[in-house]
């Protein structure tokens, strides 16, 4: 299969997607995973999305969160985003306009505020414990044991992303937004390299793909 992206055409078929992105994945997931490809216009060879299978659960693609957001500007009426954490700071409730926080803080949540020319700005606020990842006995995972920050503000952009462009961003994604990825394969996505191989099997701490995909990247809390 052939498609066009911003970037050039890419060709992808089962064959490529299982020898260099995800090698146990079946032929249908890869068909699947093609025509999602086709529709949003991603190419994984760039990184831009990746197909992950976690045990024998059918394989999901997850999407570098810059896409939502080089999306999201090419339309004529986007004005660009805010976004940062909520804290408790000495009895008080504190909005902080990015993902950097003092020691003694305490994280409450996170939101972003993304605005439009056409119409009132879109606002998504939320708190950290309907998004923080776990493990599958429970425990918070490592990348949001050691990164909370990174991860809440991430999880907030895409959200409000998502809901201010009418659909254009539908069905995409990003690994901190996905049950499957966070706590070991019980549930979809929760809604609220290119060439790096994605199968993890049933011991591996799900985390760690949120970490080979996309390290340390942290948002840059400005829209334009």
């Amino acid at each position: 299969m052939r498609y066009d992206t911003d970037r050039g055409e890419v060709s992808l078929n089962i064959e490529i997607i299982q020898r260099r992105f995800c090698p146990d994945a079946t032929a249908s997931e890869c068909f699947e995973f093609m025509q999602f490809c086709k529709f949003t216009g991603l190419n994984p060879y760039l990184g831009q999305v990746y197909l992950v299978k976690y045990g024998q659960r059918a394989a999901q693609p997850v999407v570098d969160y810059h896409q939502f957001i080089a999306k999201a500007r090419r339309g004529e009426t986007y004005l660009g985003y805010t976004s940062g954490l909520i804290v408790e700071r000495d009895g008080e409730t504190i909005r902080l306009d990015s993902a950097f926080y003092e020691k003694a803080d305490v994280i409450a949540g996170a939101w972003c505020i993304v605005r439009r020319s056409d119409t009132t700005p879109v606002k998504v606020e939320l708190p950290i414990e309907e998004m923080i990842g776990t493990t599958r006995a429970g425990a918070t995972n490592s990348m949001w044991r050691n990164k909370p920050g990174m991860m809440a503000e991430k999880t907030v952009i895409a959200m409000a992303h998502r809901r201010a462009t009418d659909g254009a961003l539908s069905g995409m994604f990003i690994p901190e937004e996905f049950s499957d990825l966070q706590n070991g394969g019980e549930s979809g996505p929760r809604e609220g390299g290119a060439a790096n191989q994605t199968t993890l099997d049933e011991e591996t701490d799900a985390d760690v793909i949120v970490s080979q995909i996309f390290g340390d990247d942290t948002p840059d809390n400005q829209g334009v």
